[in-house]
Parts: structure tokens; sequence; C-alpha cells
């Protein structure tokens, strides 16, 4: 089982070469802290999105005709937590490729 710390450190790696989709993450975080709840990985979930946007990852709209990340405008990392966790609905389950979200990259690159 990883830790939150863990995981975080995973996303930084795999953000290092290509996007990184909430999609991907949710999934990542019920199966190695081993969760079952949807309002549990709903919540550690954004524990993660928390750690990766404090070490410079920000969310936004990816773009599949051009390949990149329409950065959100929120102001700071608590908007982009109220923004994700208001979007997100734990009756649905984790967010999937076709309600991703959001996607993360690094915002200065």
């Amino acid at each position: 089982m990883r830790t939150i710390s863990e995981i975080i450190k995973g996303f930084l790696g795999e953000a290092k070469e290509d996007f990184v989709g909430l999609w991907a993450i949710a999934p990542a975080v019920r199966r190695d802290l081993r969760l079952s709840s949807n309002a549990e990985v709903k919540a550690r979930t954004l524990d993660v999105v928390r750690g990766l946007i404090d070490h410079g990852l920000w969310p936004g709209d990816f773009d599949y005709g051009k390949s990149k990340i329409h950065f959100w405008n929120e102001p700071d990392a608590t908007a982009c937590l109220t923004r994700i966790d208001r979007e997100w609905d734990v009756a649905k389950g984790d967010p999937n490729l076709a309600e991703s979200i959001c996607w993360f990259y690094w915002k200065d690159k």
C-alpha cells in the first residue's frame, strides 16, 4: 500500500513526460489506499490534488485537437479544489476519461 505522499510523487514523475488526468488519479488513490467508499476516494484524491498543485501542477481542460491544456483561471489552490469538489458527483464514482473534470500539467511550461 502506497501513501498519499508516494502517490503524489508518482504523478509528479508522470507529469514530467505527459499530462495527468484526474481520471487517472482517482482510481490510483482507490487502489493504492484500498478504499471502497466513493466519498473517501474523493476526499483522498483532493489531498493528492492539493499536493500536485503545491508542487507546481495546475488544473485545466484538455484540448484534444491541440493536445494542450487550457489552464483554469481560479485564483488559488483552494478555488481549484472547490471547483473539483463541486464538479465531482460521488454517486457516479470516480472521474473517467469521458468525464475527466480536469487534467494537470506544469503551468509554467
